[in-house]
């Protein structure tokens, strides 16, 4: 084999500084797009997880008013709140906030409402009144909730009912 021959072979065994830098800018690529991958998958991730909470926590209201109304001695309903008398004689105000988005309950005698559900973007509650056959005197006998909460693109619309069990007539 000739000199000139055995020279160019020898050059042509490695990568040359082209093929290097391909490589690396692939490697960069692929390490990019699985980068925003990743960051996208969290971010769901972490959405699913507020809204998540926020459903539940409504949930967790609504099962809490239902029972509340169910137990009551005197309930009075308007469009965004519901008064509930308890057997024991304390009293209870469930309330929404549409400005601030949420479902509160106020006891009477602690000023400080408590926050049950948060991101409520819509609460509704109506009252089914009868007059009593005894007395005549008109009477809730049934309390449906109806809410909505919001979370980014993610809304659940939850709803419960429940008759006082002092209004029941057997």
């Amino acid at each position: 084999m000739s000199t000139a021959r055995r020279i160019r072979s020898r050059n042509r065994r490695g990568l040359t500084l082209i093929d290097a830098m391909m490589s690396l800018t692939i490697c960069a690529l692929l390490l990019g797009a699985i980068a925003a991958a990743f960051t996208a998958s969290c971010q769901a991730i972490t959405a699913n997880d507020q809204f998540i909470r926020c459903a539940q926590s409504c949930r967790v209201a609504v099962d809490q008013i239902m029972g509340e109304v169910r137990k009551a001695d005197a309930v009075q309903v308007s469009a965004a709140s519901v008064d509930v008398i308890r057997p024991d004689g304390s009293e209870g105000t469930y309330s929404y906030n549409a400005t601030a988005k949420t479902l509160t309950l106020t006891l009477v005698g602690d000023a400080t409402p408590h926050v049950l559900a948060s991101n409520v973007g819509a609460c509704s509650f109506v009252a089914d009144i009868q007059p009593d056959p005894k007395t005549q005197i008109n009477r809730v006998v049934r309390v449906t909730a109806t809410i909505s909460v919001t979370n980014g693109n993610n809304t659940v619309t939850l709803g419960g009912s429940a008759a006082p069990r002092r209004a029941l007539v057997y």
